[in-house]
């Protein structure tokens, strides 16, 4: 059925202005929200588009969508989101308007008042089909041998993910996988590349951090993780995200580094579309990095704590701006929480930039991939 671009949407009490529908209707993410009670109250036209069904469909049992298997389960789930409050997170397969199935990962959280009461249950829809793919590609190399280094090849090309081995005391390379050369750059029937002529393939205001990380982790024999930029010669600017592995011999001596480089451009774009939707929600909201260094802090935490982005990626923003009193209490349940992959919560008071500290409900909500905490979202109420 074709889908009015024109009317793909409604008017209800408490729903997005035009300008704001705009915004959603254009995020890379299909988006939804219900009132208190569950019942589905807006959908955005990617939802529609996507499923091919009318917005009365969509409104009435948009549920329909969902793959029957998974359909029992999550339904069960979101009653008790809804009864308890909670946040909702779930991989679940959606029938595109053609019939056929894709994963997607499915995230509800609630929109609260002051007091903790729920308005709103705001969803977003993210398609992680190839990421599906490739992990079922995955567990088929580790069944069949001879057929491994031709399915990781093809996972890592529908990934963007490379893998590589270098020598730890040289920084040299030892093996890249043809998907690191197509990410990085260079030619894959050429041989890897010396670490300086890797190096001077990063950015220039990256390579220094770069070489840092890389030198800590041979000094301290420890695994890293990082983000990078670099000028790729033909696709210009690209973001990188790295992960080392220290490989030790039965003695502990450092025998080298294993990892994969993954192309993230598409994915931070996304989030900086993301952010500005953010920036709308009247809540204080952030995103974190796995360590808890913050990415992101909305307009509503940067206009009540009158800090700026930069003082909140670079400040203790919780001893800057919180009580006294409450300091050592929230970093303790702040630092076990962030060592965990566990939603957690704690209250402090909060300075805002009138010189008046009031309480705050603050909730960390993780996304975790492959067993990794990739990103933090927090929430202050």
């Amino acid at each position: 059925m074709p889908i009015d671009r024109e009317n793909r949407g409604v008017r209800l009490s408490g729903q997005p202005d035009d300008q704001l529908r705009l915004i959603i209707d254009n995020v890379p993410a299909m988006v939804w929200t219900a009132r208190p009670d569950g019942f589905c109250d807006f959908i955005n036209w990617r939802w529609l588009e996507y499923t091919g069904l009318s917005l009365e469909e969509g409104l009435g049992a948009g549920f329909v969508a969902m793959h029957p298997e998974d359909r029992p389960q999550f339904l069960a789930q979101w009653e008790r989101a809804v009864q308890t409050g909670t946040p909702l997170e779930r991989e679940i397969r959606l029938r595109r308007a053609d019939g056929e199935y894709c994963w997607f990962s499915h995230r509800i959280v609630p929109f609260r008042d002051d007091s903790g009461n729920v308005l709103k249950w705001i969803a977003s829809v993210t398609d992680i089909h190839a990421l599906k793919r490739s992990e079922q590609a995955l567990r088929q190399q580790e069944q069949t041998l001879r057929q491994s280094e031709a399915y990781l090849a093809e996972a890592q090309r529908l990934s963007q993910t490379g893998s590589w081995a270098s020598d730890p005391t040289t920084g040299d390379i030892r093996y890249w996988s043809e998907e690191c050369y197509r990410v990085l750059g260079f030619d894959p029937h050429g041989p890897p590349p010396r670490f300086e002529t890797f190096l001077q393939r990063i950015h220039p205001d990256d390579q220094a951090l770069v070489r840092e990380q890389f030198e800590k982790a041979i000094r301290d024999k420890s695994d890293y993780e990082l983000d990078y930029r670099i000028v790729h010669p033909d696709k210009g600017v690209r973001d990188i995200h790295v992960v080392g592995h220290a490989v030790l011999d039965r003695s502990g001596d450092f025998d080298e580094f294993v990892g994969t480089v993954i192309d993230i451009t598409e994915r931070k774009r996304a989030e900086q579309e993301l952010q500005q939707l953010v920036d709308l929600v009247p809540q204080m909201s952030a995103v974190l990095g796995p360590d808890g260094k913050c990415i992101h802090a909305n307009r509503m935490a940067r206009e009540y704590t009158g800090l700026t982005l930069e003082e909140f990626r670079s400040l203790d923003v919780i001893r800057r701006a919180s009580h006294p009193d409450d300091v050592e209490r929230a970093r303790i349940v702040r630092e076990r929480g962030l060592a965990g992959n566990e939603p957690f919560e704690f209250d402090a008071r909060v300075l805002g930039k009138d010189g008046i500290y009031r309480w705050f409900l603050w909730r960390y909500n993780p996304l975790v991939e492959e067993g990794r905490v990739r990103r933090w979202y927090v929430s202050a109420t």
